[in-house]
């Protein structure tokens, strides 16, 4: 084909898509270093995000290992709480049986005042008998050594033997 027999529409369209070639070829140089510019900072942000992930990682496997020291205290820990429910059990026992023994003293302690009056008066009566009964002792002890002297008295068989 002859490129004069072309119809001129023809020829500038091409020409107009070969200017638009040549343009986005001398524009390439601009697109290729943002390109890579941006694949740098995506390769660093990769790099930060496997760090992260490591970090993470390490993170996490300490948690495995304070998890793991949790659950063997845990253990400890509910047979303690066993041992406390065992203990509480028993000293509720005991704290029925103080009670039932309180309960005996109030009632001894409720007899005691109860008889209170009556061991007042009774103390009284005795201060009285002996107040009555001291004059009596010098004649008693009197009447004692009269009765030692006569015969089969105690000093006279003391005397005899």
């Amino acid at each position: 084909m002859n490129p004069l027999l072309l119809p001129p529409r023809l020829l500038f369209r091409a020409l107009d898509d070969l200017n638009v070639l040549a343009q986005a070829a001398r524009r390439l140089p601009e697109v290729e270093a943002a390109l890579i510019d941006r694949f740098d900072r995506l390769e660093s942000r990769a790099d930060e995000i496997l760090d992260l992930g490591e970090r993470i990682h390490a993170r996490g496997g300490e948690i495995v290992e304070l998890g793991e020291k949790i659950d063997s205290r845990a253990d400890d820990i509910l047979a303690l709480g066993d041992k406390l429910y065992a203990r509480g059990g028993e000293l509720l026992a005991q704290g029925v049986e103080i009670s039932e023994r309180a309960r005996e003293v109030a009632v001894a302690g409720a007899e005691l005042a109860a008889a209170f009056p009556t061991l007042e008066r009774t103390a009284q009566i005795g201060e009285t008998l002996a107040q009555a009964v001291e004059p009596l002792q010098g004649a008693a002890e009197r009447l004692g050594r009269v009765v030692d002297r006569l015969p089969g008295g105690a000093r006279s068989r003391t005397r005899g033997d």
